[in-house]
C-alpha cells in the first residue's frame, strides 16, 4: 500500500505546443486548477520568507493548438486584472 501526502493529485503528463514551446493544457478547468495551486504555492513562499518558483498569474486559450490552454506570467495589457 502506498503513503500519500495530502491530497496531492498525481502529476500529469501535458504534451507541448509545437509553437509556442508550453504546456498544452487540454481544458480551461485545468489550466484554473493550475492557477489555483500557483496561487496557493506562492502564498506558501511568502509566508515562509522564500521566493515563489511558480509565477503564473492568468491562462489563455491558444491560437496555435486547436483549442488548448496555456499559462503565463505576463499579466493582462491595459492593466485589467
Amino acid at each position: 500500500m502506498a503513503i500519500t501526502r495530502g491530497r496531492r493529485r498525481p502529476r500529469r503528463n501535458w504534451p507541448v505546443c509545437a509553437e509556442t514551446g508550453k504546456r498544452r493544457l487540454g481544458e480551461r478547468k485545468d489550466a484554473r486548477l493550475l492557477l489555483v495551486a500557483a496561487r496557493a504555492s506562492r502564498a506558501r513562499a511568502e509566508r515562509d520568507g522564500v521566493r515563489a518558483e511558480w509565477t503564473v498569474v492568468r491562462a489563455y486559450r491558444c491560437r496555435y493548438c486547436a483549442g488548448g490552454w496555456h499559462l503565463t506570467s505576463v499579466a493582462r495589457r491595459g492593466g485589467a486584472a
